[in-house]
């Protein structure tokens, strides 16, 4: 079992290298440009994610309810990250 602390460094870690991996990717191909506005964007929607999950964990009872809204926070996190990368809908 995770206890309640140790999720929140993992996805701290997790947040940070989703950021930096596109800024790294910059410097190695010119494939890849972001904008600040774009680092920006990807900043609020993983503070959206662990928002979320975090109101699930302190407010939700019973692990089948937190799983359930936290992976529905992902869903709709991936949802508007695929939009703005490619205009999905």
């Amino acid at each position: 079992m995770i206890k309640l602390g140790h999720w929140r460094g993992a996805f701290a870690v997790v947040s940070v290298a989703m950021l930096f991996l596109p800024a790294l990717a910059m410097t190695v191909s010119t494939d890849i440009v972001w904008g600040v506005e774009d680092f920006l964007a990807a900043a609020a929607i993983l503070a959206f994610v662990w928002l979320a999950i975090e109101m699930s964990v302190r407010l939700l009872p019973g692990t089948r309810a937190r799983v359930a809204a936290s992976a529905a926070a992902i869903l709709v996190a991936l949802t508007i990250w695929a939009h703005l990368a490619v205009g999905v809908f």
